[in-house]
């Protein structure tokens, strides 16, 4: 951890360590850190989330396009921010996910809205897919299935099969994927993360906890990052319940998650209703875009 990047003070009964964990190993409860340090644990907590940019695309050069991580809150609202002051922008949105589909329809929604180009590995035949392929085309997007992105070059994304698509802004929104620290535990895990229980424990040591993305409960989806508080107040009341001898509380995933509203309200698609957009607004006291049918 980083203390400069803390956004507030710890408590004085808490000590930072400025590292980076490498591995662990769980029986004896240690931790190992990138510079040789090796810390003992009673609990150990896995908060590190997830990759939120492929490796090409974590350090762009100045004349190719700015990257933007589809999985971060405050990347989306920095997005908004720079396309205020950009009116002619061009954006790559790359991912076939739900997520990567609300961004695109959010951005369109934009007043002066910028170009737009959605760019999807596979082609979906799946009913919402459809329906959000229609929606989002009439609103000016354009959609390019079975493409890949693999590299950026100046002033555009370059793909797998030789395309090159222009871009000012690209938007990762590709499924996330795990820490490569979820796999370092000897715990439990698969590409999608480490296996823990409704209780958000890892299945073979309970003394082992996971939250965000970097965790998963069946093996094929990451816990959502942007429902972390629910989790950590599970996590917080079975760490306590460890030792006052409590009945363990659970956890469930939402069914739904919704991407921040990028543009003036309106909808891609389905009804906002009034109970799941109050209760969507308590967790993450923002204006969302609009529930999938």
């Amino acid at each position: 951890m980083d203390p400069d990047r803390l956004r507030i003070a710890p408590p004085a009964e808490v000590s930072l360590v400025a590292g980076r964990a490498v591995g662990a190993k769980p029986l004896h409860r240690r931790l190992w850190l990138a510079d040789g340090t090796v810390l003992t644990y009673d609990v150990l907590s896995m908060n590190t989330g997830s990759r939120r940019l492929p490796t090409f695309a974590a350090r762009p050069a100045s004349d190719q396009p700015r990257v933007w991580s589809g999985h971060s809150t405050t990347d989306l609202i920095g997005l908004a921010r720079v396309l205020g002051h950009e009116p002619t922008a061009t954006v790559v949105v790359v991912g076939g996910t739900q997520r990567a589909h609300e961004i695109a329809g959010g951005l369109s929604a934009r007043p002066n809205a910028p170009h737009i180009t959605l760019l999807c590995p596979e082609e979906h035949n799946r009913r919402r897919d459809r329906a959000a392929y229609r929606r989002l085309a009439w609103r000016g997007v354009d959609i390019v299935t079975r493409v890949s992105v693999d590299a950026l070059a100046a002033g555009a994304v370059h793909t797998r099969d030789g395309r090159r698509f222009a871009a000012d802004h690209m938007v990762w929104a590709a499924p996330a994927v795990a820490s490569p620290l979820a796999q370092a535990l000897g715990l439990p895990a698969t590409h999608q993360g480490l296996r823990v229980d409704r209780r958000l424990q890892s299945l073979r040591s309970p003394w082992v906890f996971g939250t965000g993305e970097i965790a998963s409960l069946d093996g094929r989806r990451l816990l959502p990052g942007w429902d972390a508080e629910r989790q950590v107040d599970v996590m917080l009341a079975n760490l306590h319940g460890l030792y006052d001898r409590r009945s363990l509380r659970s956890y469930r995933v939402p069914e739904r998650a919704l991407p921040l509203d990028l543009g003036q309200g309106e909808l891609v698609a389905g009804p906002l209703t009034r109970r799941l957009a109050a209760r969507r607004l308590r967790v993450e006291r923002s204006r969302w875009l609009g529930l999938w049918e």
